[in-house]
């Protein structure tokens, strides 16, 4: 499970970089929307609606259909993604030759961000249900979602100005146009032995399974991670470098905070994230870069343990939806926040959202690990006294 985790984690960085390269270049390279401007903030939000919120119906569709277990619509993407990528380029290899005005070369860009967004979507639905089916854990979906913040760097425009102008991501490009290529191959033909579908979490003793419970877990749950998504979206600073720390810090918190989770417990996450919190908030004078490191860390902490919880939560025959809902919920949250700009702009606001944000993911928990502590602090669990002769086993769990 480790490994194809990584592997597709892998596949994750190759799809974003994919998705996001040609949109970045266009703007780099004499469009007509230049960067900065409202209509690159129009490009982007038209790339991220289709990215992120297509992501739940996408994800039911898949469920209802109930064909396969992902991998096709994953390695699937590909073909999206450089659809996406001849719709961005083509128009402008042309105006050389044949010279028109700005509107068809606009045209052409929002286009093609709606074609690579439902591609990355595509991607994440189909990769997303699969570990799901599998039976994956946080630590295994932190791993697979980690790494698409390093794409989202290597095509920042902050990036652009470090590497000294887009030739570096032409090459990027292709390094990994090869890798996701290989990547799908593998998926489709030697992903591995048949699905042995989990039992659903509903059946166990883990969670109540009452609808009215269902209702309050999944509504703490999505107002949880649409907050995380509200202050969590760094724009690009003015400095390069700070911009490259806070990439660091949502790389290293998703990455790390599943195992987190399987190392300490639910709870013990949440008070570290607040602990980080109160210190990124706390700095003097802003904070600076290891302000903006613990922020990002602290927010995107708990990123594998939401996608395991809503996994768990909705069940089986649910997994495409499970994880395309949070994907929509973040999307909105994302949106909203990369206008509003709510880091740095007023401490008390942001210090209320991130409590918010740590409240609502404390009162899912209390619904999803109700009667079983040993889910929110693993060191709690009694292992069973050696049997003696004539006795019966007991298995008490605190």
């Amino acid at each position: 499970m480790q490994k194809r985790s990584y592997l597709l984690g892998l596949f994750h960085l190759s799809v974003d970089f994919l998705s996001l390269a040609p949109l970045a270049l266009a703007l780099s390279s004499g469009s007509p929307i230049r960067e900065g401007t409202l209509e690159a903030s129009f490009l982007y939000l038209a790339y991220l609606a289709f990215a992120f919120l297509f992501q739940a119906p996408l994800g039911a569709l898949m469920d209802h259909r109930g064909n396969g277990d992902g991998r096709k619509a994953a390695s699937f993407s590909l073909g999206f993604l450089l659809l996406g990528a001849l719709i961005v380029f083509l128009p402008r290899g042309l105006a050389s030759f044949l010279p028109t005005g700005d509107w068809p070369l606009a045209l052409a860009s929002f286009l093609g961000a709606v074609v690579l967004g439902a591609g990355n979507a595509l991607f994440h639905v189909g990769a997303g249900r699969h570990l799901l089916l599998l039976g994956a854990g946080p630590d295994h979906l932190g791993a697979f979602i980690s790494f698409g913040s390093i794409a989202v760097y290597l095509t920042s425009f902050s990036f652009l100005g470090l590497a000294g102008g887009p030739i570096l991501v032409l090459l990027l490009y292709v390094l990994f146009l090869i890798l996701g290529l290989s990547l799908a191959l593998w998926l489709l033909i030697g992903g591995g032995r048949k699905i042995e579908v989990r039992n659903s979490p509903l059946e166990s003793a883990s969670f109540s399974g009452i609808p009215e419970e269902l209702l309050y877990f999944a509504l703490f749950l999505l107002l949880s991670v649409f907050l995380r998504g509200f202050i969590g979206g760094y724009k690009e600073s003015s400095s390069d470098l700070l911009y490259l720390v806070a990439m660091a810090g949502v790389f290293l918190g998703k990455l790390l905070g599943g195992y987190l989770v399987r190392l300490l417990g639910s709870l013990s996450l949440l008070v570290l994230m607040g602990a980080s919190y109160v210190l990124g908030l706390t700095l003097p004078s802003g904070g600076g870069m290891a302000g903006a490191f613990l922020l990002s860390l602290a927010t995107n902490l708990p990123m594998g343990l939401t996608l395991s919880l809503s996994g768990r939560a909705f069940g089986k025959g649910k997994e495409g939806f499970a994880f395309g809902i949070l994907s929509t919920m973040l999307g909105l949250g994302t949106g909203l926040g990369a206008f509003l700009a709510p880091l740095g702009t007023d401490a008390r606001l942001t210090a209320g959202l991130m409590g918010l944000n740590i409240l609502f993911l404390f009162l899912s928990l209390l619904f999803i690990g109700r009667g079983r502590l040993v889910e929110l602090f693993p060191r709690w669990e009694r292992k069973p006294r050696p049997s003696k002769a004539g006795e019966e086993v007991s298995d008490v769990r605190s």
